[in-house]
């Protein structure tokens, strides 16, 4: 399996769920923003994420403008503030 586009978004935890065990890790994706790493066709691109209300889009930014994705799939991964994304090399 591959895919054409990886986004990798990093957000806080969200401690507004009382009913949530301390073992589960909720991530605040509503009304809330952050970075976002985009990887494709061999590159990396730096942006920000923003996410209003529960009904809206993702929007996705860069400093020069949107953030452009390759025709084709896409896989999403989120990750708590702190941790670090690390890329295995490619096998022949």
């Amino acid at each position: 399996m591959s895919a054409q586009n990886v986004l990798v978004l990093t957000a806080d935890r969200d401690t507004s769920f009382r009913q949530a065990e301390p073992s589960m890790t909720i991530l605040d994706l509503v009304d809330s923003a952050g970075p976002v790493q985009l990887f494709t066709g061999g590159t990396v691109v730096d942006g920000c994420w923003n996410k209003r209300g529960v009904n809206e889009p993702f929007s996705f930014t860069t400093p020069d403008g949107k953030l452009l994705l390759a025709p084709g799939n896409t896989w999403v991964e989120c990750l708590l503030t702190g941790m670090s994304v690390q890329i295995a090399p490619s096998s022949p």
